[in-house]
């Protein structure tokens, strides 16, 4: 197999895919603190985090399609014992993606909420994200991991 190493300073694709895991990671960031603050204005409120969740799925997407064409492939040309992580990795993709979209499609449309209902939002959203940032430890894990293969190490 002639496969290009992955070497120690990433290609453009993978600099690509590393910027946007930052960007992601920066834009849960943002929606975590989002969720910590108090909500003065219901309405204000659900309107803001509706657009941010709307931002999250489409730049997920646009990753998750990255991902899928770049570095996954690259990743299972240079490190085929990589290819089932690889696999299920992917199959995280439309499973974090309808779950993004189920949660802004199901927002509460009136401007006054019980305190129950907007901790139980809440926590849906926070579900949503943490849905988000395990997949994306896991994807640096098995980037890294081919990392390791390619200067010489083991890893399980």
């Amino acid at each position: 197999m002639n496969v290009e190493p992955l070497q120690g300073t990433p290609d453009g694709a993978t600099d690509q895919i590393l910027s946007d895991h930052g960007n992601l990671r920066e834009r849960l960031q943002g929606l975590e603190e989002y969720l910590r603050q108090p909500v003065d204005s219901v309405g204000e409120w659900l309107l803001i985090l509706r657009e941010a969740l709307h931002d999250l799925a489409e730049e997920c997407r646009a990753h998750f399609r990255d991902e899928e064409v770049g570095l996954h492939h690259q990743l299972r040309e240079h490190s085929p014992r990589l290819a089932f992580r690889l696999q299920r990795l992917m199959f995280d993709h439309p499973r974090i993606l309808a779950a993004l979209k189920e949660l802004a499609a199901h927002f509460p449309a009136h401007e006054v909420m019980e305190r129950s209902e907007l901790r139980s939002l809440k926590e849906r959203v926070r579900s949503a994200l943490e849905m988000v940032h395990a997949h994306e430890r896991a994807e640096t894990k098995v980037t890294m991991d081919a990392y390791w293969d390619d200067i010489g190490g083991e890893s399980g």
